[in-house]
């Protein structure tokens, strides 16, 4: 029993760790989809006022409004994987540990409170039983000590079998699921950002050809 608390304890402040970074780095993740946000609105304003400016020089700036928007829209669906998945995740199975140590602890208390009853009951052996009220003392002692060790043996049968059978099958295969699903979210993610990026990838940058027409530059120019 001293091991598997031992390591219900590690395991608690292990998970307790996890949650709070997967809740720290959701928080970023939202952040990070903002400014992206920030950055796309001052883009289309840019556009706009692009397209009504007489003297705007020719050709007109590369259309990548769509890619960003698609960056913005992965990162968002990568922060939603984060919480849905990793904190959630994290923050109930730290929470089914914490209630695992609230019924070890209930068994120590009771393990310590029963050898107190346990000295008090085997104070009557070979005792001579005078009077009544004797008599009462030792018979509720000993039905106390009774309970008490039947309580314990209970709690044991609970953690050895009902609670390390949960945790080690429910828990477990909630847990593979919801690692399941964010792993085919992050692919999902990066898909679309590798279609948003592959299209505008060409863009190269311009550079005026002999003749005086615009040319691109590809990354091998560089």
């Amino acid at each position: 029993m001293d091991a598997l608390r031992e390591f219900l304890i590690n395991s608690e402040e292990k998970m307790s760790t996890m949650f709070k970074t997967a809740t720290t780095l959701h928080k970023v993740y939202n952040e990070y989809v903002g400014e992206i946000g920030k950055m796309n609105i001052a883009l289309h304003q840019t556009y706009d006022q692009e397209k009504i400016f007489a003297g705007r020089p020719d050709p007109p700036r590369a259309d990548i409004m769509e890619n960003f928007v698609s960056w913005q829209q992965g990162q968002k669906e990568l922060s939603t994987a984060i919480s849905d998945n990793l904190v959630s995740a994290f923050k109930y199975e730290m929470q089914d540990l914490q209630a695992f140590l609230e019924v070890i602890k209930f068994r120590y208390e009771a393990a310590v409170r029963y050898q107190t009853t346990l000295k008090t009951a085997k104070s009557w052996e070979g005792r001579v039983i005078k009077t009544e009220k004797d008599e009462a003392q030792k018979t509720k002692a000993l039905a106390q000590e009774r309970d008490e060790k039947e309580l314990i043996e209970m709690v044991n049968r609970l953690i050895l079998n009902s609670q390390i059978k949960h945790y080690w099958t429910s828990k477990m295969a909630v847990f593979r699921k919801q690692m399941s699903t964010f792993a085919t979210a992050q692919v999902a993610v990066s898909k679309r950002l590798e279609d948003a990026w592959s299209n505008a990838s060409g863009l190269g940058r311009l550079s005026i050809a002999s003749d005086g027409d615009v040319a691109p530059y590809g990354l091998d120019d560089f």
